[in-house]
């Protein structure tokens, strides 16, 4: 594991983390990144029906479009009257100048960043590849982890959902310390997509 990775090796909360609607942007299979890119039709449909596994007390969401309407729609079909907080440490990881490209243009152009999360290493590389003048997923995690320490240091046992984005979901996998097959299991992570952070019994977090 990167030296430089802050580490979560325990957590008093439950995370549910939760990557936004379709945008076009994804339909496209294009790189949003910071972009402000908005929830298309499949998006909203996607974002009405989600299926949280718990009940969560406290809401906080990337002030970017895409996951603050996927916040509002979710709580909305779950007739939640949960206030929603905007922190911008779970915006999507800025892209530099791969921001609107295709998948195939990325890969022309940027070979050597492209490659990075196909190395059989520990994720050390993959973790501080970054596309010029944007942010590697080790930027991405040292903020996330800077929030998840204030909700910690504040807050015990609740259940907090954190409405977000791949990038972040992917710095939530380095933080908790998972190996190299779990945290990039693949370039496409489903819109919508769940994954849950929990106390262990004893001690350490449980992924799912």
């Amino acid at each position: 594991m990167d030296p430089l990775l802050p580490q979560l090796t325990e957590i008093q909360n439950t995370y549910i983390l939760l990557r936004h609607g379709e945008t076009d942007f994804n339909a496209k299979r294009l790189f949003p990144g910071s972009l402000d890119v908005p929830l298309n039709n499949t998006g909203i449909t996607q974002a009405r029906e989600v299926k949280l596994p718990l009940t969560p007390q406290r809401v906080l969401a990337s002030p970017l479009g895409r996951a603050l309407h996927t916040a509002r729609l979710v709580l909305g079909a779950h007739q939640l009257d949960v206030s929603i907080h905007i922190d911008s440490r779970l915006q999507e990881k800025h892209g530099g100048v791969a921001e609107g490209l295709s998948l195939q243009e990325l890969q022309t152009a940027y070979p050597e960043v492209w490659s990075a999360w196909d190395l059989e290493e520990l994720p050390i590389i993959a973790s501080r590849t970054k596309y010029p003048h944007g942010e590697s997923d080790l930027d991405v995690a040292i903020r996330l982890q800077s929030l998840i320490h204030e909700i910690e240091t504040k807050v015990h046992n609740e259940v907090f959902l954190l409405v977000t984005h791949g990038g972040v979901m992917r710095a939530m996998r380095l933080l908790a310390g998972l190996s190299k097959k779990d945290i990039y299991p693949g370039r496409h992570l489903p819109n919508c997509a769940i994954e849950i952070y929990r106390p262990g019994e004893q001690e350490g977090i449980i992924y799912e």
